[in-house]
């Protein structure tokens, strides 16, 4: 009985692993492709944000319906919570994503393009948030 157990743990994780990296493949490439856009430069903080957390929310509800209410992994419920779509995505969280990661994942970008392909000098994260918040 262990061994079917340890089996039925090792598959999951298998399944888990398979179709979370596809789906978060798929949308770096989306990122990608929408940072190398001409438009996307001329795009100001808040919505660079905006677009930012609507992909990472459209991540957690793509990988949450197909593992979570497809396959039955159960793996998270937001059912509980109040704002929730299909129980895989809440509000609160996409507004942490939005306003908290977003700007983190476009502020590490600029330095990376600074360094690696010496573009131009990016402002620090704290001028960054201040753009955000005088919507610049």
């Amino acid at each position: 009985m262990r061994g079917f157990i340890s089996y039925f743990i090792f598959c999951r994780k298998k399944v888990v692993d398979l179709v979370s990296n596809w789906i978060y493949k798929c949308l770096s490439l989306l990122i990608a492709f929408l940072c190398d856009n001409p438009r996307y430069f001329k795009l100001k903080a808040y919505q660079k944000i905006l677009i930012g957390g609507l992909v990472i929310t459209l991540g957690e509800l793509i990988s949450g319906v197909i593992l979570n209410l497809w396959l039955h992994l159960n793996i998270w419920s937001y059912a509980s919570d109040r704002f929730n779509f299909l129980g895989q995505i809440e509000l609160k969280n996409c507004i942490l994503w939005t306003l908290i990661i977003t700007p983190l994942i476009l502020w590490l970008d600029s330095h990376l393009t600074y360094y690696l392909y010496k573009e131009d000098k990016p402002i620090s994260l704290i001028g960054f948030y201040k753009d955000l918040f005088t919507l610049k």
